[in-house]
């Protein structure tokens, strides 16, 4: 799962960024473009695994994100990381599929889509920084897969222990 989870956050953060990406480097375009067919299968899977972590990955697993705390700076970056991830996920991926669950709401709630509307809004605002937010993550998780040990070698490192 953390690979999955690393991969929808590199990619669900470059889709909510794409504007900000776009406007900086015109040439991304072509490749950002490649993403937006998948914009909300991406975004229900973001919703979906940010609801998962926001209740079981986090609330579920407290000591152990604590724990990344006690392991001086990338440590703490991982503990941020996995305590704000579930949030974010949940956000952006509402953001990004927010087309197809309008579309389904609407179907069987008509006055239940107006309230979504209205959230949407207010989150419009926030999907370049969401999606910077995921891209950040998202590296984070990768150097953790990559190597978990450099984390625990440069966190116990900290506290002068080899």
């Amino acid at each position: 799962m953390g690979w999955l989870v690393t991969i929808l956050l590199l990619v669900g953060g470059a889709i909510a960024a794409s504007s900000f990406i776009v406007a900086k480097k015109p040439n991304a375009k072509e490749a950002l473009d490649k993403l937006l067919p998948y914009q909300t299968g991406i975004g229900l899977a973001l919703l979906g695994f940010g609801i998962y972590w926001t209740i079981f990955g986090t609330f579920m697993n407290m000591s152990w994100v604590t724990a990344f705390f006690k392991m001086g700076v990338m440590g703490m970056l991982l503990g941020i990381s996995w305590f704000a991830g579930g949030p974010v996920m949940l956000i952006t991926g509402f953001l990004l599929s927010y087309g197809f669950i309008a579309k389904k709401t609407a179907e069987k709630k008509p006055e239940l889509s107006e309230k979504m509307e209205n959230t949407r809004k207010k989150l419009a605002a926030y999907v370049t920084p969401l999606g910077f937010l995921c891209i950040i993550f998202g590296v984070i998780f990768l150097l953790f897969n990559v190597s978990p040990g450099m984390f625990m070698k440069i966190s116990l490192g900290s506290f002068g222990i080899k």
